[in-house]
């Protein structure tokens, strides 16, 4: 009798065990857009959880939602949102749901009036996560060529979370839709700081640049994304040969063929803020040179910018 005791609780334990590993399994995404190794692995756990036919509605919300993301992850749209509609019908306050499924309505846009924004929304008014809803939002209002809602929403971002540095490029990109190029060059100023490995930003920047006749500067951050982000070769290669400039030769043999023993200093703090004051130095707006004396608090022209601002202001 002892030993089918012991026989049975060792079978329940480990079931419970097992279904333990499955939640595990499941609840991979923190509502955060991460990204995981293996999306399959949630796909399959949470199936078993969905299927099993013992879950809450609110716990299957959960299930339909983990599942939804990895599918997100993987590009596939027509599963990922089925399965956000269904977390949202189990629970209605699931606010992961709101933000994922505006997130698969904002990659998938077509052109039209985004539903996306009605989720973000909605993710916004339940009040949590809200630095996700408002940068998808401002997202979603910058596609539609709403600028200045785009920003603002953008802005709010920011102060949510100072760090992110997509942010402040999504920021700049709607400052440059209005013509604004000014306070976009300032804002992909942070975002370069923040991420200064990426390769896009530098692109974006030289944009910027370029639309202000600045082709000394548009030119070198052209050099510096293609030397980041070689898998836009073409369309940095193309944009250089526009400016009238050839890639610069990175191979070291090359320079020493050529005679260039000057070692390039794109990217380095000095050029970086000696590029950022150029962009704000004529401008009587007191929040360019307060961002100036931000990035660059003891900067060479840190002094001057003290007295413009009080000026300005």
């Amino acid at each position: 009798m002892l030993r089918a005791t012991v026989f049975l609780l060792t079978l329940v334990f480990a079931a419970t065990s097992a279904y333990a590993d499955r939640y595990s399994d499941c609840h991979q995404y923190k509502g955060d857009t991460d990204h995981i190794k293996n999306p399959d692995l949630p796909i399959r756990a949470c199936t078993q959880i969905i299927e099993s036919g013992r879950e809450s509605r609110k716990n299957l919300s959960i299930a339909y939602y983990h599942r939804g993301s990895a599918y997100y992850q993987k590009i596939d749209y027509d599963r990922a949102g089925p399965d956000f509609d269904k977390a949202i019908e189990l629970d209605p306050n699931n606010v992961d749901a709101y933000i994922a499924r505006g997130y698969v309505d904002l990659d998938d846009y077509d052109g039209d009036s985004n539903p996306a924004i009605a989720d973000f929304d909605k993710a916004i008014e339940l009040g949590t996560k809200r630095s996700l809803a408002f940068y998808g939002r401002a997202a979603a209002y910058q596609d539609q060529g709403e600028y200045d809602r785009a920003i603002a929403d953008y802005t709010k971002t920011i102060a949510l979370k100072p760090e992110q540095s997509t942010a402040y490029s999504g920021r700049a990109d709607s400052y440059a839709g209005k013509g604004e190029y000014d306070r976009a060059i300032v804002d992909y100023h942070k975002a370069i700081e923040l991420s200064p490995k990426w390769g896009p930003y530098y692109g974006d920047r030289e944009l910027a640049y370029e639309k202000k006749g600045e082709r000394d500067k548009a030119i070198a951050d052209f050099r510096k994304a293609l030397e980041l982000d070689p898998s836009d070769e073409l369309d940095y290669k193309e944009g250089l040969k526009r400016l009238g400039a050839a890639p610069k030769k990175t191979n070291a043999a090359a320079q020493k063929k050529d005679g260039d023993k000057t070692a390039t200093i794109t990217g380095t703090s000095q050029e970086m803020e000696l590029s950022f004051w150029d962009s704000v130095k004529d401008s009587d707006d007191p929040a360019m040179l307060q961002a100036y004396l931000d990035q660059f608090p003891k900067g060479t022209f840190a002094a001057l910018a003290k007295i413009k601002l009080k000026k300005a202001q």
